[in-house]
């Protein structure tokens, strides 16, 4: 359980480091991307039948479905309170 944890929170803190010092918030393909990327790591991760690959991939895509959850609010919110 804590190797999870510790897996979805550095899956959450790379994926933030790529979007941030890319300046990717206005390309939303390469967000995407980015996801879609992780999440394939992650289901590779979890097939495998090592025990603690499995929590590794379990934790990159909990990590990941988090991180696009949060993104996505916060472009929300970027788009309702600083319209183009």
């Amino acid at each position: 359980m804590k190797l999870r944890i510790i897996a979805g929170l550095l899956a959450v803190l790379i994926q933030l480091l790529f979007i941030v010092y890319l300046k990717l918030l206005d390309s939303y393909w390469q967000i995407l991307g980015i996801f879609i990327v992780m999440l394939c790591i992650g289901i590779v991760l979890s097939i495998i039948k090592n025990k603690n690959l499995k929590e590794i991939g379990s934790g990159v895509v909990a990590g990941t479905i988090v991180l696009a959850a949060l993104l996505g609010g916060f472009l929300f919110w970027l788009s309702i309170n600083y319209p183009i």
